[in-house]
């Protein structure tokens, strides 16, 4: 038991739910208006490693209607969090190595 909690908290699947709950959480503090830009470098380096080619970050509004991030790491499915704050489209550089997301409003009525 000892050894799958040691392996799986120290390989990517922790990795990938870390940063999706960071982004999730920046995205959710952001006051209406305001852009943060986010350097994903070190993400795609461990993609590299992982030998994984793809988006290291993605949102999408799932089928109920829910703002969600997705970062994936390797060729899993990686780890999807909620954020609730309405954002405009992300904007990423051609490299995919930067993104820049701003805030439209608040998502004032709470979700089940």
């Amino acid at each position: 038991m000892f050894i799958f909690v040691y392996s799986s908290s120290s390989g990517l699947s922790f990795k990938e739910k870390a940063y999706a709950r960071q982004i999730a959480l920046i995205i959710d503090s952001m006051e209406p208006g305001t852009t943060v830009t986010l350097n994903l470098d070190y993400m795609r380096i461990i993609a590299k490693e992982s030998e994984y080619r793809g988006p290291v970050v993605s949102f999408i509004q799932n089928k109920d209607g829910i703002n969600e991030i997705i970062v994936q790491l390797s060729q899993s499915n990686g780890h999807s969090y909620r954020y609730f704050t309405r954002i405009e489209q992300p904007l990423f550089n051609d490299a995919g190595n930067i993104v820049e997301i701003k805030t439209k409003n608040k998502i004032i009525e709470a979700r089940s």
